[in-house]
């Protein structure tokens, strides 16, 4: 299902500066993991090898929290900057954590992905950026690639 008449933000709006700026911007600058990420890991029930999907990756603070975790994470973004400043940041680490990361650009309201591909989907400070409209095919779109 596609959304034609649903509003959009437009992704400009997420640049440099405001991944600069944003909640947890001072742990991610210093090569650590905010306390919000580390708890929705503690609880999300993750295990060595899940594969997983970060909605909205952002900068990347939740996709090298997740891959440190032994996760498999594709992180998906549809703004430019925000996966600029994640390639950045992951190729900063270690090979072996380089390999457990993929990022990529993408509209979470279409997820490229097949049905049932996912562990776990994480979406943490996106949904407040998401019309009604982009949430419902979101969420639906989330449902269809969880095992």
């Amino acid at each position: 299902m596609s959304l034609p008449d649903s509003p959009r933000v437009d992704s400009n709006i997420y640049d440099k500066e405001y991944f600069e700026a944003t909640d947890g911007a001072g742990y991610f600058f210093a090569d650590q993991s905010a306390p919000k990420f580390l708890k929705a890991i503690k609880i999300s029930g993750l295990k060595s090898g899940d594969r997983v999907l970060d909605v909205g990756c952002g900068r990347g603070d939740l996709v090298m929290a997740l891959a440190k975790s032994e996760a498999q994470v594709v992180g998906i973004d549809y703004s430019h900057s925000a996966l600029e400043i994640a390639q950045q940041a992951i190729a900063r680490q270690l090979p072996e954590l380089q390999k457990k990361i993929k990022i990529l650009n993408s509209d979470a309201t279409n997820l490229g992905f097949p049905d049932q591909s996912f562990d776990h989907v994480f979406m943490m400070d996106i949904v407040e950026h998401l019309y009604p409209a982009q949430l419902h095919q979101c969420f639906s779109e989330c449902h269809r690639i969880l095992k």
